[in-house]
């Protein structure tokens, strides 16, 4: 223990000597957010054979951090403005490392209980991580934000990949305790974040400022439209994440052709959700992307009820949608910074947004399924989604009409 206080010690002297230390910080906490959950489908027969769980039992594993997010974004957004962002983001990873112990362990109360205490723990770093941002890089927003959607996308998409790898070599048991010990990194991460300067406040507050910073997002038209904004892109990727696959299939394509399509649709996605950030810096930019949600999830899933076309074709449109999900993504975070004034408006709008949003997340796919099991069609469903994108493309339209969330 010592030595790794001594090692820890000797890495913040050196880091310190530069402006690293926020970054590395950023990218170490955004690497978890995601991670823990997506590395789970692959493992998923291995874990019905281990613990005995049934199909739809298992399905909760992750379906119960998403609603863990719901129920604990507006308590952490509380917590946070009483205690600091800091104290409250490395409180609650250190139960995303106990979670993940106990998701390693054998049984499957340990199981239920360890992945509840991962969708708590990473809600915490979805909330607040924007706030530390904007409270960090006030002046630079966008470099943090595309380097905390990188991490997270980056590592969570190579875990998908690589622990269906793991389990087939080493056992199940090895996988889970190695994304267990990943979870240190991110808890590195959030001492680092206590070695960083915060942008000094050189004058005190306006009265009128201090009373607008104590308001809540909840009363507040624009914090029901970023909300609305958010939910309607999460609903949307999860959505189709879920039922892509099918859909392609009815379409007339096989398996792998269709997994193909989906993974197309991943890669473009993950790529726009990067450089977003850095491109979306004035009003006309983001009204580009803004058009360019609509026309990348409008006509593209309409196409879907058309006749199987040349795969060129669907890789095109693959890609398009790709495009318009990560802009969807990127935009409804950078919204929660470009929206705000101050750390604590951030947080507010992140946690009202996202607890709503993941709601949406955890239910949308499930009542999608049941609704083409009625109709027996995708007719419906995918008329649905077409209406949700031209929703979510006028939330973000009268969003960017707006300048601050407590301004008029």
């Amino acid at each position: 223990m010592l030595g790794a206080l001594l090692i820890y010690e000797k890495i913040v002297r050196v880091t310190l000597k530069n402006k690293t230390p926020l970054i590395l910080s950023i990218v170490l906490i955004a690497m978890n957010l995601r991670l823990p959950i997506t590395a789970i489908p692959p493992l998923l027969p291995a874990l019905e054979h281990a613990t005995g769980l049934s199909n739809g039992s298992a399905g909760l594993l992750t379906t119960i951090p998403l609603l863990a997010f719901a129920g604990a974004s507006p308590i952490i957004t509380k917590l946070g403005n009483r205690f600091g962002n800091e104290r409250v983001i490395t409180g609650f990873y250190g139960l995303l490392v106990i979670g993940s112990l106990l998701r390693s362990q054998e049984g499957w109360p340990m199981l239920i209980l360890g992945t509840i205490l991962i969708g708590v723990g990473i809600d915490s770093g979805n909330v607040l991580l924007p706030a530390i941002i904007k409270d960090r890089l006030p002046m630079k927003p966008a470099l943090g934000l595309s380097t905390y959607l990188t991490a997270m996308l980056v590592v969570s998409s190579l875990g998908t990949g690589v622990t269906g790898f793991v389990v087939a070599k080493t056992s199940l048991h090895t996988t889970l305790f190695s994304l267990f010990l990943i979870t240190f990194l991110s808890l590195f991460g959030c001492l680092l974040l206590w070695h960083t300067k915060a942008t000094p406040h050189l004058v005190r507050k306006p009265n009128r400022e201090l009373k607008a910073s104590l308001q809540s997002v909840w009363r507040t038209k624009l914090g029901w439209l970023i909300t609305a904004f958010y939910g309607l892109q999460a609903l949307i990727y999860y959505s189709l994440i879920t039922w892509l696959p099918a859909i392609l299939t009815h379409q007339g394509y096989d398996n792998i052709t269709a997994s193909l399509l989906v993974t197309v649709l991943q890669v473009s996605c993950l790529v726009v959700s990067v450089i977003t950030p850095l491109l979306a810096t004035n009003k006309r930019r983001i009204q580009v992307g803004l058009w360019l949600i609509l026309v990348g999830l409008g006509p593209t899933v309409v196409s879907f009820l058309l006749p199987k076309p040349p795969l060129a074709i669907s890789i095109l449109v693959a890609i398009l949608m790709g495009i318009g999900v990560g802009l969807s993504c990127s935009l409804s975070i950078l919204f929660f910074a470009l929206k705000t004034k101050t750390a604590t408006e951030t947080a507010q709008i992140s946690g009202m947004a996202q607890s709503f949003g993941y709601l949406f997340a955890a239910f949308g796919p499930v009542c999608f399924g049941y609704l083409h099991q009625f109709t027996q069609s995708w007719f419906t469903v995918i008329a649905l989604l077409v209406l949700l994108t031209i929703g979510q493309w006028g939330s973000g339209w009268f969003i960017e009409k707006q300048t601050y969330i407590f301004e008029k």
